[in-house]
């Protein structure tokens, strides 16, 4: 088979097939040790293959170790709320941080993308509280959801009451996300209870 006179912009010589074979081998084996079920991605700057973190497994399921994803539990706050005060809801308990990016009540996004991000945040000795609100506090805006907490109350006891929020949130690289609480009337002797979670991940 013939090659035309120019090969790659200069008038040459040109390479044999099994020349350009030869050094098609030698990008892939030599840009990537290919990990078994890893999926594989093109290596621009190399003209080769990279692999990846993304498993795909024979029946097709895939995973991804690394993928932004993070749980925590509260703290538990005595008198964190009430009488229409603020309150920074403080997470102490990571059941898992995938990333590292979850520190200081804070989450902070390591890539631009859509985050959902999830709250619940379950408060103690409601009393004559007559509204309240949670908020997930975003670099790009802020999400808020109201609720009544007085309807929670018995005759018998204190009044407990849970309220949740959850939002597609996007975030820029360095974005941060906190959870805020707020009872409004009475005196501040709200509870936020040990029992709140927030959790949040990357979803592309």
């Amino acid at each position: 088979m013939a090659y035309a006179a120019t090969w790659d912009g200069v008038i040459t010589v040109p390479p044999s097939k099994n020349a350009v074979y030869d050094e098609m081998e030698k990008k892939t084996s030599a840009a990537a040790s290919l990990t078994d079920h890893a999926l594989i991605r093109g290596d621009g700057g190399a003209k080769g293959i990279q692999t990846t973190t993304i498993l795909c497994d024979d029946s097709g399921r895939m995973t991804n170790p690394s993928q932004p994803a993070f749980l925590v539990t509260a703290t538990g706050q005595v008198n964190a709320t009430g009488n229409n005060v603020t309150a920074t809801v403080a997470w102490g308990t990571e059941i898992f941080d995938r990333g590292g990016n979850f520190a200081a009540n804070t989450f902070t996004a390591p890539i631009t993308g859509l985050y959902q991000l999830n709250v619940s945040v379950a408060f103690i000795d409601i009393t004559s509280e007559t509204d309240g609100k949670i908020s997930l506090i975003t670099s790009n805006r802020t999400y808020i959801a109201y609720f009544n907490p007085s309807t929670f109350e018995t005759s018998a006891s204190y009044g407990v009451a849970t309220a949740s929020l959850s939002v597609l949130a996007d975030m820029d690289a360095a974005d941060t996300v906190s959870v805020t609480a707020c009872i409004v009337q009475g005196t501040q002797i709200v509870d936020i209870s040990a029992a709140s979670e927030f959790s949040g991940f990357l979803v592309g």
